[in-house]
């Protein structure tokens, strides 16, 4: 059963990817793949369940020799099992570049390294 909170549209294209994160809240760390992902939010598997209006710090892992991506404050949308949606806020300037940059790009395998 997939929950959703009342404003979950999609705003923005996202990118398929396959790139190693980590989330928390606080009170729990936990790990994850991000599967698809736009400069708005983010799809991710995740190994500890969260709910629809958690407020999460995610750090997002691209290919090397790429920076990590750091989310300041990304708040999960929905939920599907171990499933969920994240809209992005507070992302570090480099964050948003590298973002601006993927959406920009869109070069085909270039996550092919984590597949």
């Amino acid at each position: 059963m997939t929950i959703r909170s009342k404003s979950c549209e999609r705003t923005s294209a996202r990118l398929r990817v396959q790139c190693p994160a980590y989330y928390s809240d606080g009170t729990f760390h936990a790990s994850g793949t991000v599967e698809n992902l736009s400069e708005a939010g983010g799809l991710v598997k995740g190994t500890h369940a969260v709910q629809v209006g958690m407020e999460l710090v995610v750090l997002i892992i691209p290919p090397a020799p790429r920076t990590a991506l750091l989310v300041r404050r990304a708040t999960v949308k929905w939920v599907n099992g171990p499933v969920f949606g994240l809209e992005l806020a507070e992302l570090e300037p480099s964050a948003q570049a590298e973002l601006a940059r993927l959406a920009v790009a869109q070069i085909p395998g270039l996550w092919a390294p984590l597949n």
